[in-house]
């Protein structure tokens, strides 16, 4: 990163000097006002070629967003190429070009590309990024391969735009490149995970390292200071939780573990951390409750680990939660606030929605309206959680008096459930057809009168 900031600095440098000498000039001659004239319509005068070079009002390649048997495919071709602790994964150009348009879609980013493999170890990608004034448009052809986490490449063609880089200009920002990578430690440390990736047979083969470890350390490095100090204050008020249930008689009822368990996260985060924001307590609330009743794997994101003891009984303990006689919705529902608390709400409904997508597939449970429910119910109380001071305070108020678990995942009856991909696409016309839009619009109607998940109550 210190080249890249060298360089701009270098550049801005250079360009200050030149106005300043332009500058002295006119001063020197008595024409100061003149000279800045001149000098703004320079500016002006280049920025309108740059545009006229960079921007193009369309596309030079279009990419359609990812449909829900592409998902599903793609999904099952993941799952059946891993190998212990390896996977071995295979992408073609299409499959990367489309999981890039839905990436970039999920953060608001119009960015379509086409990526070909001509020959072994060469790629050629055109791209397309949208943005006020039209697109920028660019092509990329050169050689890339993989081993023991290092990254070897050579562009041969590089354009932005109408404008080609070429001879040193290329190399130079080959070279940036791969000094980002190998610099920046996030991604350094995911590219430590690949063993090899090598482009043959028109696609691209990578051997992937599953190391838990590793996962847990980027997840530290993309953190915010306070979001590793309410992490390890979520796994603390996990711990204290587990140690209360030790005594089997001091368990709550089956139909209450749900809210005394929430109840327990809140108020224990409050009282272990009562100089921290009401919305710092909550999220750390929300990410112990999501590692006790949403997935273990939320442990990796805290970077911190339970000894085996503790961490049996917290699978164990978390198996009997139940909400409606299911303890799958109330994964899905803790899941989903602590994806909205960690990164957006917009984030935590792509996954839901992609996942009961995925679920249509061979081999899946089906299609679920009432997952969906659980899912959007989790975003719900996450956002009043964490959305305000005001609405914070609001919801540690609210859980600590009388409440059932219904009040946060509304009744599911008649909700339709193990829906075939055939039929989710045929009869309810996917994620965009009508019928699917109509139980969309019953879920949050449903959601909206949950007491737990009204506003201003």
């Amino acid at each position: 990163m210190h080249i890249v900031l060298t360089l701009v600095v270098g550049l801005i440098c250079l360009w200050a000097l030149g106005v300043g000498v332009l500058c002295w000039m006119g001063w020197r001659r008595k024409a100061l006002l003149a000279m800045a004239k001149r000098i703004a319509k320079w500016h002006a005068g280049f920025l309108l070629l740059l545009a006229l070079l960079l921007v193009d009002m369309r596309p030079c390649v279009t990419t359609p967003l990812m449909s829900t048997a592409e998902k599903v495919d793609l999904r099952q071709s993941l799952d059946r190429e891993r190998d212990g602790n390896l996977n071995r994964i295979s992408f073609s150009g299409g499959e990367i070009a489309g999981s890039l348009r839905s990436a970039a879609n999920l953060l608001r980013i119009e960015f379509h590309s086409e990526v070909v493999f001509p020959m072994q170890d060469h790629f050629q990608c055109r791209f397309a990024l949208g943005h006020p004034l039209g697109y920028l448009n660019g092509e990329l052809d050169g050689s890339a391969r993989v081993e023991d986490g290092r990254l070897t490449t050579t562009w041969d063609r590089f354009w932005i735009g109408r404008i080609p880089l070429v001879g040193f200009v290329r190399t130079m920002s080959q070279r940036l490149f791969c000094y980002i990578l190998d610099q920046d430690k996030v991604t350094s440390k995911a590219m430590g995970a690949v063993r090899s990736a090598e482009i043959r047979d028109h696609r691209v083969y990578l051997q992937v390292v599953r190391d838990k470890k590793m996962i847990g350390e980027i997840s530290v490095l993309l953190k915010s200071n306070e979001m590793v100090e309410d992490s390890a204050l979520a796994v603390s008020i996990v711990e204290a939780w587990i140690d209360s249930l030790a005594n089997p008689m001091s368990e709550p009822p089956q139909g209450d573990r749900f809210v005394e368990g929430t109840r327990f996260m809140f108020a224990e985060s409050q009282r272990r951390a009562p100089s921290r924001s009401a919305m710092r307590q909550n999220r750390a609330a929300i990410l112990a409750a999501a590692i006790w009743m949403g997935h273990t794997k939320f442990l990796l994101v805290t970077g911190r680990t339970l000894d085996p003891k503790t961490y049996d009984r917290l699978v164990e303990s978390s198996d009997r939660v139940q909400v409606h006689g299911r303890n799958d919705l109330v994964r899905h529902f803790w899941v989903s606030a602590a994806i909205t608390a960690l990164a957006s709400s917009r984030t935590s409904n792509f996954i839901g929605i992609s996942k009961e997508e995925m679920d249509s597939g061979e081999g899946g449970s089906g299609f679920s309206f009432a997952d969906l429910l659980a899912d959007r119910a989790g975003v719900l109380f996450a956002e009043l959680a964490l959305g305000s001071k005001a609405q914070a305070t609001a919801m540690q108020k609210r859980i600590a008096r009388d409440w059932v678990a219904s009040d946060a995942i509304a009744p599911i009856d008649g909700f339709p459930e193990g829906i075939r991909q055939s039929d989710f696409l045929e009869t309810y016309g996917g994620v965009d057809g009508p019928l699917y839009r109509q139980w969309s619009e019953t879920i949050d109607r449903r959601n909206a009168a949950s007491r737990l998940l009204q506003k201003g109550r």
